[in-house]
């Protein structure tokens, strides 16, 4: 994944160094698995290893965009309110 984020004013927010690094690992992980037979404790054990990545991806995610949203409600703009009258 590119990016993380794009704004509706054009920002576009990168993806976290940490997350592409997991990510990469991940495919690696799931790549190993495929020959290991199903049902079988490696298996098993690498797939408990592919979730908790998995988590740690998703936590990541998480993470990032809740600290980016609370920056941009905390960041002063402008507002613009109209008055409708009849």
């Amino acid at each position: 994944m590119k990016t993380l984020a794009t704004l509706s004013d054009g920002q576009v927010v990168t993806s976290l160094k940490p997350l592409q690094k997991f990510e990469a690992k991940l495919c690696r992980l799931q790549y190993l698995n495929r020959d290991k037979e199903v049902g079988s404790a490696n298996w098993k054990k690498a797939q408990q290893k592919i979730a908790r990545l998995h988590r740690k991806v998703a936590n990541i995610r998480k993470d990032a965009l809740h600290k980016l949203t609370t920056d941009l409600s905390l960041e002063p703009r402008q507002s613009c309110h109209r008055s409708m009258t009849m």
